[in-house]
Protein backbone atom coordinates (compact mmCIF):
# COMPACT_ATOMS: atom_id res chain seq x y z
CA UNK A 1 0.00 0.00 0.00
CA UNK A 2 3.17 2.52 0.76
CA UNK A 3 3.97 1.97 -3.04
CA UNK A 4 0.66 3.31 -4.08
CA UNK A 5 0.38 5.74 -2.21
CA UNK A 6 4.23 7.32 -3.43
CA UNK A 7 3.08 6.72 -7.01
CA UNK A 8 -0.08 9.09 -6.37
CA UNK A 9 2.35 11.31 -4.59
CA UNK A 10 4.68 11.88 -7.16
CA UNK A 11 1.31 12.24 -9.17
CA UNK A 12 -0.04 14.99 -7.59
CA UNK A 13 3.67 17.20 -7.62
CA UNK A 14 3.44 17.20 -11.53
CA UNK A 15 2.50 20.36 -13.13
CA UNK A 16 0.17 20.03 -16.09
CA UNK A 17 2.33 19.69 -19.15
CA UNK A 18 4.34 16.70 -17.42
CA UNK A 19 1.10 14.90 -16.51
CA UNK A 20 -0.55 15.25 -20.12
CA UNK A 21 3.24 14.18 -21.42
CA UNK A 22 2.81 10.95 -18.59
CA UNK A 23 -0.73 10.44 -19.64
CA UNK A 24 0.35 10.69 -23.15
CA UNK A 25 2.94 8.45 -23.34
CA UNK A 26 1.40 5.85 -21.36
CA UNK A 27 -1.77 6.24 -24.00
CA UNK A 28 0.92 5.67 -26.71
CA UNK A 29 2.54 2.40 -25.14
CA UNK A 30 -0.97 1.04 -24.33
CA UNK A 31 -2.17 1.42 -28.23
CA UNK A 32 -4.40 4.53 -28.24
CA UNK A 33 -2.96 6.35 -31.42
CA UNK A 34 -5.87 7.65 -32.38
CA UNK A 35 -7.17 8.69 -29.24
CA UNK A 36 -3.98 10.60 -28.96
CA UNK A 37 -3.93 12.06 -32.92
CA UNK A 38 -8.10 13.13 -31.66
CA UNK A 39 -6.37 15.01 -28.63
CA UNK A 40 -3.97 16.97 -30.24
CA UNK A 41 -6.52 18.03 -33.24
CA UNK A 42 -8.95 19.25 -30.62
CA UNK A 43 -5.86 21.62 -29.27
CA UNK A 44 -5.20 22.84 -32.40
CA UNK A 45 -8.77 23.62 -33.03
CA UNK A 46 -9.05 26.09 -29.31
Amino acid sequence: MAKINQIQNALKELDGGAFQKLADSYLLKKGYLKLLLLDLLLEAIK
